[in-house]
């Protein structure tokens, strides 16, 4: 008789335990996620390879102000032209730029001239680049 009520509880368990429903966890966002960030916007750059050094150029003028919206700053370096299109308040770090193509050159370690413009006005200087380092250039007009 124990044998029996045994196989009974043991069977009757086995379909309880075999009937439960996996919960999926719940969506804290609603029914869809929210939108990914747009690219560039709060990514940061890729890592500098090995074998090259970086040059993240800035600026604080406001680019395409009033009453030249229409302006663009450039950025040339060993024959590559770049947009800077952000101004910043403070000094950005390299890690942590808004658009990390903006400004942004990866080249051979070196001695290099570059030159900016802005509207009429231009500004040219050198910079060293070292070999897995960053270097930060600010634009001033």
């Amino acid at each position: 008789m124990k044998k029996i009520i045994f196989v009974i509880v043991f069977f009757a368990g086995c379909i309880l335990f075999t009937s439960c429903k996996k919960n999926l966890p719940v969506n804290t966002y609603g029914s869809t996620p929210p939108p990914p960030p747009p690219i560039g916007y709060w990514l940061p750059p890729p890592p500098i390879p090995d074998s090259l050094g970086r040059v993240q150029f800035w600026t604080k003028v406001e680019a395409g102000d009033y009453p030249n919206y229409n302006a663009i700053l450039t950025v040339s370096v060993n024959n590559e032209t770049r947009n800077l299109t952000w101004a910043y308040g403070a000094e950005p770090d390299c890690l942590h730029l808004v658009d990390s193509n903006e400004g942004r050159f990866d080249l051979i370690p070196g001695i290099y001239t570059w030159k900016a413009k802005y509207l009429t006005d231009s500004i040219s200087g050198t910079i060293i680049i070292n070999r897995s380092t960053c270097v930060l250039q600010e634009i001033k007009f």
